[in-house]
């Protein structure tokens, strides 16, 4: 191609072209954290699977709706506070998760295995968190000084 071939240039369009691609709509995810404190202050953390997101990371387990939580807890849990919601993006989706509060729960709420942990921020055991749960542990932090 010679520059005389060029339309951009003949039209005088050099800088409108090339037109940026349309921005593709990302799809939007929701979901619904546990952030459940014992009477020490640990938190509940679950261990994701060791692919997909977050792929063997600790997270605080997480739900699709309040329902879930329920079926969870065995029973209604009473939420002391609803933290603000905290976005998160991925190269594919964007998520939006909406952490809710308990304090003073019962370590039974979860057998001691492989898959949970109390976590206590204190004295913070060496594990691998994802950002979310870094970034809402910082925040619980800040709202309790």
């Amino acid at each position: 191609m010679q520059i005389a071939d060029c339309s951009a240039l003949r039209d005088n369009l050099q800088a409108s072209l090339p037109t940026p691609r349309p921005k593709r709509s990302r799809p939007q995810r929701k979901a619904i954290v546990l952030v459940a404190l014992n009477a020490h202050g640990a938190i509940l953390l679950q261990r994701r699977p060791p692919s997909g997101i977050w792929g063997g990371l600790w997270t605080f387990p997480q739900f699709e709706c309040e329902s879930d939580l329920q079926v969870f807890s065995g029973q209604a849990p009473v939420v002391n506070h609803r933290l603000p919601s905290y976005h998160h993006s991925f190269t594919h989706f964007d998520l939006e998760l909406q952490p809710l509060l308990i304090r003073n729960v019962q370590r039974s709420l979860v057998a001691d295995n492989d898959s949970y942990c109390w976590y206590d921020p204190i004295r913070p055991p060496r594990i691998g968190l994802a950002k979310p749960v870094v970034d809402i542990i910082r925040q619980l932090a800040v709202a309790t000084q």
